[in-house]
This record gives structure tokens, sequence and C-alpha cells, in this order.
């Protein structure tokens, strides 16, 4: 710690030199005691006290001479020239916030900072798509999910066939698993199967242009393809970096499927056709037969449906067409154009869904958690997916640590884990049984946990997010692999979230046509009210539970016309100085020991440390280990991660990937550089086959 300091000492000047000490005050400051009654936050005052904490931790590192920043204002317009003046450039101008992004010299944060018009200065940190195994990895031999050989081609291996969906509930009982895990189908007759709602989908667009495959001639028309949404969306928007070349279109076929496939879990109506004997769709319709039928040639007929299939989408494209990262203020031009939208009468947004997210430089306070707020204030649900960082708590990322969203965590189930591993070993014939051999729903290990490092739950719900049906865009598999597959199967919070944001639609649609309040208060309300505790599992975890649609509304119909305001607990944090808000266990001449730990099939049991930046190593020994109901293909295992002492929307582990030991167990990790000092978390967990 101190090392850095001096080197920032010797490349700064007295303002940056004055930061570097508050910092190291900061660090070692948090582990003073801090009793509740004298907990409360600080009016930001100082020009130091102004600048967020990922603000602070980048002029100490010094990286670059330039910085990017969104600054929360007091007044957009009176600070515009003041940037000017110190040599920066305003790059985005928010209407729905006092707010504005913003590149300015590293030596001139504290001169801005002692504006009266600035209230904070954050940093712009980068935003990421929440998928797990949604999008391939160019660089890989990698063709269609994980299963080369049972590659799904447009008119070949699959015949798709759109459906009215006005008419899918008389003519099957459910979609492929998820409309049937969150009950959706029980309340769409009910609920007009989301009618007259519009959910905006802040992503990487949604496919409605046909495409041309350059090698046959073929068009494909996203009106005969999966999934079947042209006729939801009704307009969109691009803002990505993709605008003025050739890749721009909120609609394009060459636009990054992750859009395209979480409206699909919202608005899908769809048939697929399999072949006779196909894996795919012998191991679907074998683990959720009610999803389809088999007719007299032995073909699979699947019926694919989002939650609530009537719902209109509208498109923000945010993110390119290629794999990328992209700054938190482009995401914020995003949420700001939904809500003037809004505001000035051109689209009655409903809901806004964001699959998407990234650290967090004060949970709740951050700008993208202040536009959700602004969102709300406009009539605005704004569900988020919880992120992929877990297994370990206080990982939940940025917006969806925002104090008036839903936040959606990731939730693994036997229906879409059982035909994943029967496809897998389809050569085998082993089947997905075996894989998950229990009929419990259960966590995925990639979630993010709560709560958020100022004390607040989150996430609010979870749903499924394990192995899930969504499209490839033809034209972006052709740029990708030469080959347009239709087909793939993803992992991840992006697929919980819109699940979600369907229900919220349907609760909508439900408000509109009974005249009830669809406030996003209400609809938050009924959401989490209505959700299904998992077993087993903490409110860390799982928040209030799994959706589920049916309790939703009858929730939703019981609602008074006006509720209380959302109100938040006791913060976690006095200005700079942060205690964590969970139970951390005092080491004795550095150690600490447990005894008698029973961890249950894909269960999770947590431990939290505080270290300082002496350490330099840290020893996980793990003695006495019994194993029980063995698995005869799977065996049995238990898995082993550890953190930095990084929070809030960053997966940051020095057990980068999971440990599996079968018995006793010895971990070493060390440090060639001073430890960052602060709350580790140890995490054991059993795979879901033990």
């Amino acid at each position: 710690m101190s090392s850095i300091s001096y080197t920032c000492l010797k490349r700064s000047n007295v303002k940056v030199s004055l930061i570097s000490a508050l910092l190291i005050v900061s660090m070692f400051a948090v582990f003073a005691p801090v009793t509740a009654t004298s907990a409360k936050n600080t009016v930001a005052s100082t020009p130091v006290q102004k600048l967020a904490t990922n603000v602070i931790e980048s002029l100490k590192e010094m990286i670059s001479e330039q910085i990017d920043i969104i600054v929360q204002t007091t007044d957009n317009a009176q600070l515009i020239n003041e940037i000017e003046s110190l040599g920066g450039r305003v790059s985005e101008i928010y209407k729905s916030v006092e707010a504005l992004a913003a590149s300015v010299p590293t030596d001139k944060i504290l001169d801005l900072a002692e504006n009266p018009n600035v209230l904070k200065v954050f940093k712009d940190t980068t935003r990421y798509l929440q998928q797990g195994s949604t999008v391939p990895n160019p660089k890989s031999n990698y063709e269609l999910g994980p299963f080369t050989e049972d590659t799904v081609l447009l008119g070949g291996d699959v015949v798709v066939n759109p459906v009215d969906a006005e008419v899918a509930g008389t003519v099957v009982p459910s979609t492929y698993a998820v409309a049937e895990l969150t009950h959706a189908q029980d309340i769409w007759s009910e609920a007009n199967y989301g009618a007259g709602s519009i959910v905006a989908v802040i992503d990487t667009g949604c496919w409605v242009d046909p495409w041309t495959d350059p090698d046959t001639g073929y068009i494909y028309y996203p009106w005969y393809t999966f999934p079947d949404l042209t006729t939801n969306v009704i307009g969109g928007v691009d803002l990505s970096w993709d605008v003025g070349t050739e890749w721009e279109g909120y609609g394009a076929p060459t636009n990054n499927p992750h859009g395209t496939g979480c409206a699909g879990f919202i608005a899908n109506h769809v048939e697929l056709i399999f072949g006779p004997g196909h894996s795919w769709g012998e191991s679907f319709f074998q683990y959720y037969p009610q999803g389809g039928y088999r007719d007299d040639l032995g073909r699979i007929h699947l019926f694919v449906f989002g939650v609530a299939p009537l719902a209109s989408i509208y498109a923000v494209k945010v993110f390119p067409h290629y794999e990328t990262g992209i700054p938190s203020s482009l995401v914020m031009a995003g949420m700001d154009h939904v809500i003037q939208l809004k505001l000035n009468g051109v689209y009655d947004i409903d809901v806004m869904s964001m699959s998407l997210g990234g650290g967090v430089g004060a949970p709740g306070e951050d700008p993208e958690d202040l536009l959700a707020d602004a969102a709300a204030k406009a009539g605005i649900l704004v569900s988020v997916a919880a992120g992929n960082e877990g297994p370990a708590p206080i990982t939940v990322g940025s917006p969806g640590t925002a104090k008036t969203c839903i936040t959606t965590g990731g939730a693994a189930d036997p229906i879409h884990e059982r035909a994943y591993a029967n496809i897998a070993l389809w050569n085998y014939g082993i089947p997905g049984d075996y894989y998950w051999p229990r009929d419990e729903i259960g966590l995925y290990e990639f979630t993010s946990k709560g709560p958020t490092s100022d004390g607040r739950q989150k996430p609010d719900v979870i749903s499924t997010a394990s192995a899930l049906l969504f499209s490839y865009v033809p034209g972006w598999a052709y740029w990708y692999y030469g080959i347009p597959y239709t087909l793939g199967l993803g992992w991840g919070t992006s697929f919980s979230c819109p699940q979600t944001s369907g229900l919220a639609a349907l609760l909508v649609s439900y408000g509109k046509t009974n005249g009830l309040n669809y406030d996003p208060w209400h609809l938050k309300t009924a959401l989490i009210d209505g959700a299904d505790p998992l077993p087993g599992f903490t409110e860390i975890e799982q928040g209030a539970g799994y959706i589920n649609a049916y309790n939703s509304l009858e929730i939703f119909k019981t609602l008074p016309k006006t509720l209380p305001p959302e109100t938040y607990p006791w913060n976690h944090h006095i200005g700079y100085l942060w205690f964590p808000p969970v139970k951390i266990t005092q080491l004795h001449h550095g150690v600490a020991t447990f005894k008698n730990a029973l961890i249950e099939p894909a269960k999770y049991a947590y431990f939290y440390f505080r270290l300082d930046s002496e350490v330099d190593s840290i020893k996980i020994t793990i003695s006495g280990v019994t194993l029980t109901d063995w698995n005869p293909v799977f065996g049995d295992s238990y898995n082993v991660y550890l953190t930095t002492s990084a929070r809030d929307g960053v997966g940051a582990y020095l057990i980068e990937e999971p440990q599996y030991f079968m018995g006793d167990s010895e971990i070493l990790v060390s440090f060639n550089t001073d430890f960052q000092p602060g709350v580790v978390r140890l995490v054991l967990t059993t795979d879901f086959s033990s």
C-alpha cells in the first residue's frame, strides 16, 4: 500500500498527493469499530469527498493522462464550459437526471470537484453483457452450443413455424419449461398474453431485418425463423459504436444475438419441429413432454414461448455487433433515451429490461442507479440481471444495485439441465438424470449474490438461467463462423432477467385492462411478494425466491391504489468508511477453524475474513472429508473459491477457477505484491451431480 502511494507522490502534484494520503487512511479506517448509532451518510462538501472511490483509486494509480468520468451536477449547463476550460470534453448530457459524461485531464479532477455545481464525480466504468455461455468465443473451434455433432440449421434439421400467440394457450399447455417454471401460462388468458405492454430491451438490438446468405442466396426472414419477434418489435434505436458503419441498425441481422435472445424470453411464440431421433428434440421432449408432442412420423414438435408472447418490444442497441464491454455512460444514454420516450409520450414504455452490468462505485448512488430511480419516477419498472460474478456474496453489479429496480439472479432447474446433459451425453447413452439426480431447483454457481455493500437485499428474485434455447442471428453467425446457425443453448442471469421483465409485462397488461395501478412499486411489490422461496437457500442467494406469475397476479389484484414509499435499511458506510453487512470471522493468531461443516448437494457455505496489507499468503486446509450418496457416473466432489476484497459487481477471485476435490485438500495462495486489505470471502460448494 505504501509503495503505491509513494509512486503517486513522485508522479503527481500536491492535490493528488492528498488523495493518496486520504486513500491510505480510508483503507485502514475501514477496520475501526463503528456502531450502528453512529452510522450516518455525510454530505459531500470538500472536493475530495465529491470523488467516488473508483475515481480516487484511478488517480492513485495514475495510469493515464485523461480520465473518463460521469459527473452528478446541480445544473448540467453550468459545467460544460468549466470542463472545456480545464481541457476536457463532454461526451453525453443526460436529460432525465442532472448528470453528464466527460473526459478530463487527470490532474484537473480536484479543480473540477471544487466547482459548487458538482455533487459527485464517478469513474465511467465498463459494462458487460451478463451472459454465461450464450455467445461462443470466436477464437475457439466452437460451432453451436457445446455440441458440434448436433448443429441445428434452418430448414435442415429443424423446421420453424410461427404460432399465433393469441391462441397459444389453447393449442399447447405451455412453452418449453420457461413459462411453466414461472407459471406464466397459468395467467396468459387473464393477463392478455401481455398485450398492450411495452418492454424496452437495452442490449445489442433485436433482429427484425432480412438477411441474404451471400453463399447460397437464401433469404433469412426473421418472421419465418426462430425467434418470431418481428410482430412484437414496434421500434428501436441504435446508439452503439456501429452507428455510421455497415453494421448500423437496431434490427440488423449482423447484431450480436444477445439482445434478440433476451427479447425472446419475453415474447417468443414459435413451434420447432425436430426430425425423428434428433438428440435435441428427443432430449427436450423426454424431460418436458408437456411442452410439445411426437407426431405420426416420429418428429418432435416443441413449442417455445416467452412469458408474455404478445408484449411489445422496443429495441435499444448500445452494444456493437462484436463482443466487447462499453462505458457506463453509453448504457446511461440508452436509459435516458427510453425515459424521454415515456415522458414525451412517444412510446408508453412500462418496463426497461437490462441484462448487463459491471462494477459499482457506490451501490444505490451510481449514475446508472440514479437513472433507474428516474425511470421509476417516470413510471417505468427497471428489471436488471444480478450478474454472473458468483458464487461469492456481495457481487451484484450496477444497475442491479439501484434501489428502485427489480434484480433477478440465476437458478438452475432439473428440466433444462437434464436435457442439456442428455444432449451432451447422447453418444454415450447416459441419461441426463445422472447429471442432475434430484428434482429440486437450485442456484447456478455463477449467479451474483447479495447483499449490496451498503446492506440492502439484492437480488430481489431468481429465475432459471440454465441451458435455455435462444437464437443465433444468422448474419452475425455467418460473420463469425461462415454458417448461419439458428439455435443455441445459453446460460446466465442475462436470460433470467427478461423472464421477470415478461412477468411484469403480464401484470401491466392486466392492470391496464382492469383499471389497477401498475406503477413500478406496485409491480415490484407483486413480483417479490409472489415469489416462491427455495428451501435451503438464504435471502442473499435468492432474494424472495423463484418468480411465480400466478401468485404475483393474485397479490397484484389485492394491492391498494397507493402503497407507502419503498424504504431502505441503514447503510453500511460513512463517507469512505465501509464495514460489511455480513458476519466477519475474527482470526486468532492468523488462524480460524471451523468444525463439523456440512455442505449439501448444490448448496453453498460462506466464510468471511478481514485481512490487511501485511498478508503475504492464505492457506486453506480441509480435512476429515466424508462423501455420501456416491454418484456412479460423475462421482462426488466439492469446490473451493476465494475472492479478493473487491465487491459489488466485480468478480475478482484469488482462486479464479473452481478447485474440485474428492477428499482432504490444502490450497496455498501467495502474493508477490502488497495484499489489498478488506474482506475476502471463502466459498465451499458441491456440484449439481453430488
